[in-house]
C-alpha cells in the first residue's frame, strides 16, 4: 500500500490539569470555546493529584464538543478487560469523544511503580503486553464475547457489551524508540512523542520510522495521527520577547529557541507549518506566561483558523 494524498487536519489540545475539578472544567470549556479539539489529563497514580480517568469522566458530562485523551494511560497499571469497559462507558457518556492514549510504562519511572506496588516487566515484555492489551480492547469493543491469550493479559468469553459509540475507539500510543515506533505504525491509530518537545528534524525522523512500519504492515501512514507535547505563547513582539526573557533556561524557552509554539501569530503559524511538513498533525499545548484562559482565547482567535488551512 502507498501513502494516500489526504492528510489528517491540524488540531490542537491543551492539558486540563489534575489539580482541581473546577480548574479542569474551566480549561475544558475555554478550550471548547476557542476551537481546540481536545483536552488532556495526566495519569500518574503515584502523584498527589486527582485521578485522570475519573476527572475526564466528570468533565465529559459537563461539555459538549471537546474530545479527551490521557498522556498516557500506562498498561502496567491496568487490566485491559477492565479498561475496555471503562473506556466504553466514558465514550458513551461523552457521546463518542474519547481517544485512548496508551503507554507501555517507562523504565525511568520504575521507582514510581514500586511506590504503588505495581510490577514493571522488561521493556520488550512491556511492549508485548501493550500489543496484547490493544488486541483485547478492540476485541471486546467489537464482540459480545471475546477470548484472547497473551503473555500476561488474557480473557476468556469476556463480555464486550455495552459497545462504545465509536467503533472502535481510536487507540494512540506513547512512542519514541524504534520498537515502540514500529508498534505505532503497525497497529495504532496515532502516536504521541514520549519525552516532550523535539526539533523538526527529530520529528521527521520519528515519523519516517512510523511510515515505514505502516507501509510494511499494509497500512496508510496518513491515517495515523502524530501528536507532540509542548509549551505555547502567542502575543505581540514585545510580549513574546518579555516572555522569552522571563522563561529563559526553563522548560519553555532557551536562548536560541523554545520548547513549543512561542512567537507572534505569524511566527507560530510558520512553526506549525514546518512541523506539519515533518509529519506532526496535533499539538498538545500548555500555555505559560499569561492567564491560561487568555492564552487559549488568543491562540484560538489568532492561530487556529490559519492553521486549519495548512
Amino acid at each position: 500500500m502507498t501513502r494516500s494524498s489526504k492528510r489528517l487536519p491540524v488540531t490542537f489540545a491543551t492539558p486540563a490539569g489534575n489539580q482541581s475539578f473546577e480548574q479542569a472544567l474551566r480549561t475544558a470549556q475555554a478550550a471548547e470555546a476557542g476551537g481546540f479539539t481536545s483536552v488532556t489529563f495526566g495519569d500518574r497514580p503515584h502523584d498527589p493529584v486527582l485521578d485522570g480517568w475519573t476527572l475526564a469522566t466528570a468533565v465529559a458530562a459537563r461539555t459538549e464538543r471537546i474530545r479527551f485523551f490521557h498522556t498516557t494511560l500506562n498498561v502496567p497499571y491496568r487490566f485491559p478487560a477492565v479498561l475496555a469497559k471503562e473506556a466504553a462507558t466514558l465514550d458513551i457518556i461523552s457521546g463518542g469523544r474519547l481517544d485512548l492514549c496508551l503507554g507501555a510504562g517507562g523504565e525511568a519511572n520504575r521507582p514510581l511503580y514500586d511506590t504503588v506496588g505495581v510490577p514493571l516487566a522488561a521493556p520488550g515484555e512491556r511492549l508485548q503486553d501493550l500489543r496484547d492489551a490493544i488486541a483485547i480492547l478492540r476485541g471486546m469493543w467489537g464482540n459480545e464475547k471475546f477470548s484472547y491469550a497473551g503473555r500476561v493479559h488474557h480473557v476468556e468469553n469476556a463480555a464486550g457489551l455495552p459497545r462504545p459509540v465509536q467503533q472502535p475507539i481510536p487507540i494512540w500510543v506513547g512512542a519514541r524508540l524504534p520498537r515502540s515506533l514500529r508498534l505505532a505504525g503497525q497497529i495504532a491509530d496515532g502516536f504521541i512523542k514520549n519525552g516532550g518537545w523535539g526539533s523538526v528534524e527529530e520529528l521527521a525522523g520519528l515519523n519516517r520510522q512510523v511510515d515505514a512500519a505502516a507501509l510494511k504492515a499494509g497500512r496508510d501512514p496518513y491515517s495515523i495521527r502524530r501528536i507532540l507535547n509542548g509549551g505555547a505563547f502567542v502575543g505581540t513582539r514585545a510580549e513574546v520577547d518579555a516572555y522569552r526573557g522571563h522563561a529563559a533556561g526553563g522548560p519553555q524557552s532557551g536562548p536560541q529557541g523554545v520548547a513549543g509554539l512561542v512567537g507572534t501569530p505569524d511566527e507560530v503559524i510558520d512553526l506549525i507549518r514546518r512541523y506539519r511538513e515533518a509529519g506532526v498533525d496535533m499539538f498538545n499545548l500548555r500555555f505559560g506566561g499569561q492567564d491560561a484562559g487568555e492564552g487559549l482565547r488568543r491562540f484560538g482567535h489568532e492561530v487556529i483558523p490559519a492553521a486549519a488551512r495548512l
